[in-house]
């Protein structure tokens, strides 16, 4: 099994998403969060691989700039399209995805292995909405009615999806 490093919803993942990472290996016992234990992990990485374009991408490059890492490692920093990181990582091509931890949850062949710490302010908001031209409207609204109750927050974490709190 690969590992990915997430952050949060999305997670930035390594290897794999809030965003957070993953590689194909076991997953670990506690998966590795503080600013330090994500920087060494970075650091020790043969090679990364990541979303080129998007939000995903952007804050991942931000997050290696904030910690000072963007210069040290970008030698082994692998720019893929979008969905490719994780295929990657589950195959063996690279030792870490990062993408949103909903993508690495949602991938075979990889667990998640680290989350960039929230200081970092690197999650990524998500919204719903309905166009005003859809002609859906109510199969619109009963879907938002459903992902609004709380009765759902187990099922979408485990998806890597976090409610919004204020």
């Amino acid at each position: 099994m690969r590992r990915a490093v997430s952050s949060r919803t999305s997670t930035f993942p390594l290897g794999a998403c809030r965003s957070r990472s993953a590689a194909a290996v076991a997953a670990p016992e506690e998966m590795a969060s503080s600013q330090e234990a994500v920087r060494d992990l970075l650091l020790n990485a043969e090679t990364i691989a990541y979303v080129a374009t998007g939000t995903s991408g952007k804050r991942l490059l931000r997050a290696l700039d904030m910690m000072g890492l963007h210069d040290r490692i970008r030698d082994r920093l692998r720019p893929m399209g979008q969905g490719e990181p994780p295929a990657a990582a589950a195959r063996g091509e690279v030792q870490y995805a990062i993408v949103p931890l909903s993508r690495i949850v949602a991938a075979p062949g990889i667990e998640p292995i680290a989350t960039f710490p929230p200081e970092l302010g690197l999650n990524i908001d998500m919204s719903m909405f309905i166009h005003i031209n859809s002609g859906q409207r109510e199969t619109g609204e009963q879907l938002i009615r459903f992902l609004a109750d709380g009765e759902h927050d187990v099922a979408l974490r485990s998806s890597g999806v976090y409610r919004f709190q204020l």
